[in-house]
């Protein structure tokens, strides 16, 4: 199947296999669903902030994914968490839907 891809200082590879580097200091939607008429579509958003060295790099500070009929899912870096809804979730788990994250 198809998918898209993100790592490092963030590279990005999209789900047609061409790469990007986004420096920016923003939140960027990396993957969504264009077609459902849900009010809660899946959704990835990407969250990239300034690199604490001073260098023009910017790094991937957090992920959230909007889980249709559950909620959204928070990813921060390693030993900080994640979230369901804003509150606590521990990896692996098994969502309500049968999702696991």
């Amino acid at each position: 199947g198809l998918q898209c891809t993100v790592w490092g200082d963030p590279h990005y590879s999209s789900f047609d296999g061409r790469s990007y580097n986004f420096q920016g200091q923003c939140e960027y939607v990396l993957a969504k669903d264009c077609r459902s008429q849900r009010r809660d579509p899946f959704e990835v958003q990407v969250r990239n902030s300034k690199w604490l060295t001073g260098r023009p790099v910017s790094v991937t500070r957090g992920v959230a994914v909007r889980v249709p009929g559950v909620g959204v899912v928070e990813m921060f870096p390693s030993g900080t968490g994640t979230l369901l809804n804003g509150a606590a979730l521990t990896l692996p788990a098994s969502l309500v839907d049968g999702t696991t994250v």
